[in-house]
């Protein structure tokens, strides 16, 4: 094997262990994010909270990062739960509210998935 070809496979490697380590990276810290969300929307947000709360694995992303955006800057109080809102989404920085969003998402793609 020439010596390009094993300095190509080399950085080929790299390239896709870098890649791998970044995807496992978002996949925890997404996980992480969402820790505290689990308690009242469930492992999979598929829990309607006290009877009131629609399962949040059927909101779209963008429906997500607007309801949790609103949430942060106190302009929603949806079911009367816009305290405890705040309070969960208030150290959350955009990317992070897109990071959630976008989890809680995938639950609704795996459930697509096994169906």
């Amino acid at each position: 094997m020439s010596m390009e070809r094993q300095q190509f496979m080399l950085k080929s490697s790299l390239f896709f262990i870098l890649l791998l380590s970044f995807s496992t990276l978002f996949a925890v810290q997404s996980k992480n994010l969402y820790n505290s969300c689990k308690y009242c929307h469930g492992y999979k947000g598929e829990k309607i909270y006290i009877g009131k709360i629609p399962a949040i694995n059927k909101i779209g992303v963008n429906d997500l990062i607007t309801l949790l955006k609103g949430y942060k800057q106190k302009s929603i109080n949806q079911y009367g739960f816009g305290k405890i809102m705040y309070n969960q989404v208030k150290n959350l920085n955009n990317d992070n509210i897109v990071q959630v969003s976008k989890y809680i998402h995938s639950f609704r793609d795996e459930q697509v998935k096994s169906k």
